[in-house]
């Protein structure tokens, strides 16, 4: 069974929401979706997910989104411990990608790679 506190993160069209209802469903959360950000500034929308983490610190989660991996470097620029018990990290495209959500994908697993060792030394299991 999956911990409590748990991050998808992946491009455009890897299945995150599927994988956030599934892993929600199985222990009985909420997932948030970062996609209700969508229309806040890029920089506004990883703060909102900083904020988001900070405000459920103490409580089972599943959260899941593009702008996941933005604000877990975010969160560990400002924070000691760690941000989530678990990550998925979901790479297979399921759907045909346009140019921009293909340039998304790729910034999001850049964004990945520069923090996945900070995030190992802190304890957090990333699958995927």
């Amino acid at each position: 069974m999956p911990s409590a506190r748990i991050a998808i993160v992946g491009g455009p069209g890897t299945g995150k929401t599927t994988e956030a209802r599934a892993l929600s469903e199985r222990l009985s959360l909420d997932p948030c979706h970062t996609d209700q950000w969508m229309e806040l500034p890029w920089s506004d929308q990883s703060k909102q997910v900083v904020t988001w983490l900070d405000k459920h610190s103490d409580n089972p989660f599943v959260i899941e989104g593009c702008m996941v991996a933005r604000g877990l470097r975010k969160w560990l620029t400002t924070h000691a411990g760690k941000p989530v018990d678990e990550i998925y990290l979901l790479k297979t495209v399921h759907k045909a990608l346009t140019k921009r959500q293909r340039a998304m994908k790729r910034g999001v697993e850049t964004v990945f790679r520069g923090i996945a060792s900070d995030l190992k030394a802190r304890g957090v299991v990333i699958h995927g």
